[in-house]
């Protein structure tokens, strides 16, 4: 398990020396923090997926989310989707 962690700290490494100095280069800041903090949220959870800890799937979270907003809306979810 350690090695495989190592393995995706090296990966995102290569990513993000390959990514980050044309953003500093042409001083794209909001850029750069957009790529800073997607490239956390991917790492962390790859990080725990390689750990064998269960990720829940974001599709559903939306799905739940989208079902209570349609609720308190008061639309009713269209048949046949």
């Amino acid at each position: 398990m350690l090695l495989r962690l190592a393995g995706l700290l090296i990966i995102f490494i290569l990513i993000a020396w390959h990514e980050v100095p044309p953003l500093r280069r042409e001083k794209l800041h909001r850029e750069l923090a957009a790529f800073i903090v997607l490239m956390v949220i991917v790492f962390t959870l790859s990080a725990l997926q390689v750990m064998g800890v269960h990720v829940p799937n974001p599709l559903k979270v939306g799905q739940r989310v989208n079902k209570a907003i349609l609720g308190l809306l008061g639309i009713s979810r269209p048949t046949g989707l």
